[in-house]
């Protein structure tokens, strides 16, 4: 890969799957100087049921936003 910095995808065109993903890539830094790529992506609805397992208050909740404000999951209701 050769990144040279660390940012977030969101990728809907998987093959065989219909599920939107969202996936981080960056480069690993050992004593300043690249050593690799790390690559993680995490299903949106994983992270929605996640999520729908935390009690942030009495009436709250939980979710996720990206940059520009919109919503990447939000708590599972079932």
């Amino acid at each position: 890969m050769g990144l040279s910095s660390a940012g977030w995808i969101e990728a809907r065109d998987l093959p065989g799957s219909d599920k939107a993903v969202y996936a981080f890539a960056g480069p690993i830094d050992v004593h300043r100087t690249q050593q690799g790529d790390l690559a993680v992506a995490i299903e949106t609805d994983r992270l929605s049921r996640f999520l729908a397992t935390l009690a942030p208050g009495e009436f709250g909740a939980a979710f996720i936003l990206n940059a520009d404000g919109k919503f990447i999951a939000v708590p599972d209701s079932g």
